[in-house]
């Protein structure tokens, strides 16, 4: 057998194998249908390690519903502790947060929400301009708050909730008693250069 029939064979088993992985990949990671019944069911078994008393709702808005983790906890003194309101990152949902419920609902209220387009909140459509999307997440976050009947809370954001918590508090400030962005990022502008290249 010559070296190069002997390499030939050798790649094309390597690339066989690559292929054989690359296809088993493809089924395992592409998007499956679900159901609300079973994101309830999978949501259910994530925050079962959390102990504090909490209730979950979903709040309706212009937009879409807005699903929504509130603890519940009750406060002796005469001044209530200002809440604390949590948006998760991109990919994300309440459930990021729930080995960090207990210990930050140890003295205030906490409510953590889905953002628009994931968990259990609602997937509208959104507009085709960064600036427009922006606009639709703030107001979509200050129907929210009217609706739940805050009037001033603690903002965290972490990842794209912390760049939404940003939008928020520049567009809605006098809400705002603190501001607190954990590894925040946001959407740059897309270079015309991307369209062609995928």
């Amino acid at each position: 057998m010559s070296a190069s029939s002997a390499t030939g064979t050798s790649e094309t088993s390597a690339t066989s194998r690559r292929r054989c992985r690359s296809a088993s990949l493809r089924n395992y990671v592409r998007w499956r249908p679900t159901s609300t019944d079973e994101l309830s069911k999978a949501e259910a078994k994530v925050l079962d390690v959390v102990t504090t008393p909490f209730t979950t709702f979903g709040i309706q808005t212009p937009y879409g519903k807005l699903w929504t983790l509130k603890t519940e906890r009750e406060f002796t003194g005469s001044i209530k502790p200002t809440p604390l309101v949590l948006l998760h990152g991109m990919g994300a949902g309440i459930g990021i947060w729930v080995m960090n419920l207990d210990g930050l609902s140890k003295d205030r209220e906490v409510y953590a929400v889905d953002l628009l387009g994931f968990g259990r909140s609602s997937r509208p459509n959104f507009p085709d301009t960064v600036e427009g999307v922006e606009e639709q997440y703030v107001a979509c976050l200050e129907t929210w708050r009217k609706e739940v009947g805050l009037e001033k809370f603690i903002l965290l954001g972490h990842s794209f909730g912390g760049y939404l918590s940003s939008c928020y508090a520049l567009k809605h400030p006098q809400n705002i008693s603190h501001l607190i962005l954990a590894d925040p990022w946001g959407f740059s502008i897309r270079p015309g250069r991307f369209l062609y290249l995928y």
